[in-house]
C-alpha cells in the first residue's frame, strides 16, 4: 500500500501520542466522523481522491481533525454511558487543552464541552 506524504504525517502523529499516551479512547468510538448532517459517501468520496478526512478521526490516542489533532490525557467513565475526556491539542502553531463528554448511541457521537455540543454521524472504522 502506498502512502501519501499527509497520511505519514498522521500516522508519525499517532506514533507519537502513542509513545506519550495517558489515556485511551473506548474502541467502539474510534472510526470516521462527519457532523451531524454532513454526507458520509461525499467525504468517502473526497477522502479516497485526496488521502484527508475533512471531519472527526476518533483512534486509540484521541482524535483528529483536517487541521488539529487532540490526545487523550485522562479518559474516565460518565453517567449514563458515556465518557469523560481531558485533551491537549494541537493545530495551526497553537496548543490549548479541553475537557469534553462524549456519548455513543447507535451510529450518532455526541460531543459535549462547556460551550454546547455538536453530534457526528459515523461513516467508518
Amino acid at each position: 500500500m502506498k502512502m501519501r506524504a499527509n497520511q505519514w504525517w498522521v500516522l508519525g502523529g499517532m506514533l507519537l501520542a502513542a509513545a506519550v499516551q495517558a489515556a485511551d479512547m473506548p474502541k467502539e468510538m474510534h472510526g470516521r466522523y462527519v457532523q451531524e448532517g454532513g454526507n458520509c459517501a461525499d467525504m468517502q468520496k473526497a477522502y479516497k481522491e485526496t488521502g484527508m478526512w475533512d471531519g472527526m478521526i476518533v483512534g486509540k490516542s484521541g482524535v483528529g481533525f483536517i487541521e488539529s489533532s487532540c490526545d487523550a490525557t485522562k479518559v474516565s467513565k460518565g453517567a449514563g454511558g458515556s465518557v469523560n475526556v481531558g485533551f491537549k491539542c494541537s493545530g495551526e502553531g497553537e496548543e490549548w487543552t479541553f475537557n469534553a463528554v462524549y456519548k455513543l448511541a447507535g451510529a450518532v457521537l455526541t460531543v459535549s464541552t462547556k460551550d454546547g455540543a455538536e453530534r457526528y454521524k459515523r461513516c467508518g472504522k
